[in-house]
């Protein structure tokens, strides 16, 4: 591979938590080519991850799912005439393929799934000069975590290192915000930390979303030290609203509308941090929090290898479906399990 890259373009058009896990590799690209600038594509949920990281020059938001076919094709006619040096595709995406295919770069580095999707591997084929076989089947156990997935894709360019922390640059305001709003809450001493993030997909699989509520207040009753830290997502506000009213105000303490910058260094002052599989997940990672992660039952095992946190100790937790004889124990394996973790 030549040595004199100037100009790299990434093409990450995902969710959040797949832009923490792509961290560790953007890290070895800027250590490997410090002088190239590196235009990185993303979608608006994944822009958050790279709004202030000085390692990436350029951040173009586009979103697939709403953007007409003029405009994707605009795109593509864009990337043509910036004429990188070397595009990386961290997505499957059919546009990312056709994005990299006509920047007409020397080199273009992308996923390929193998006999296991042969159509995607026909169209990919011109897409990439440098292909990656990783078959994405949701159905087995994956032989690589998502970090070790993006790292496989420097391999070309001689960078073999095994694959680092996940590393976000923050506003440089937000760690003042939260140490003024983690001393309003005024906490003793001894007090127990324990982040929970509340998200609507905590009612998959035909859950109800009461267990959250649940799961909190046998957390409480288990020690008078433990306080908990909630983060919400969209859709939370009937049942916080309900929680806030019945739990102890000392004890249970809400954020939310947070930018991404805030909500990371708030859950560096936990002790450890419960979620389902949301990006919240590789944030609490990021942070250096010890994490337990609650995957759903369909596609647990693949999910899990995958998807778990990365660099810090954490525990998994698979849901049972709500209709079999474990989920009535399910809250109580949960506080056993963040017990453990603590």
């Amino acid at each position: 591979m030549p040595d004199g890259i100037k100009k790299i373009l990434l093409i990450r058009l995902d969710h959040m938590g797949d832009a923490i896990l792509a961290t560790p590799m953007l890290e070895a690209l800027a250590q490997k080519y410090p002088a190239a600038e590196i235009t990185c594509i993303v979608s608006s949920r994944s822009h958050p991850v790279f709004e202030h990281d000085s390692r990436i020059a350029r951040k173009v938001i586009f979103d697939l799912s709403t953007a007409s076919r003029p405009e994707k094709r605009a795109m593509a006619a864009w990337v043509r005439q910036e004429r990188f040096d070397l595009v990386i595709s961290l997505t499957e995406k059919f546009w990312a393929a056709m994005w990299s295919l006509y920047s007409g770069s020397p080199i273009r580095i992308g996923f390929d799934a193998g006999l296991y999707m042969p159509l995607h591997m026909l169209w990919r084929r011109p897409s990439f000069t440098h292909h990656i076989r990783t078959e994405n089947n949701p159905f087995v156990i994956s032989p690589f975590h998502e970090v070790e997935r993006y790292m496989q894709l420097l391999q070309s360019l001689g960078i073999t290192d095994p694959a680092g922390p996940l590393t976000v640059r923050t506003d440089p305001s937000a760690p003042s915000w939260a140490a003024e709003r983690w001393a309003a809450l005024n906490l003793p001493m001894d007090a127990i930390p324990i982040g929970f993030h509340f998200s609507a997909v905590w009612g998959g699989e035909g859950w109800s979303q009461g267990v959250q509520g649940q799961i909190i207040r046998e957390l409480l009753a288990r020690d008078e030290r433990v306080v908990v830290i909630g983060t919400a997502g969209p859709g939370e506000a009937g049942l916080l609203a309900q929680l806030a009213d019945e739990l102890p105000g000392d004890r249970f303490h809400l954020f939310q509308s947070m930018t991404f910058s805030q909500w990371v260094e708030l859950v560096r002052r936990l002790r450890v941090y419960l979620s389902v599989d949301t990006g919240a997940v590789h944030i609490a990672a990021a942070a250096g929090v010890p994490t337990l992660a609650v995957f759903p039952d369909k596609c647990f095992a693949h999910k899990s290898t995958r998807w778990h946190p990365w660099g810090v100790p954490y525990r998994l937790l698979q849901r049972p479906l709500p209709s079999t004889e474990a989920a009535g124990c399910f809250p109580d394996l949960v506080l056993e399990t963040l017990w453990e973790l603590l």
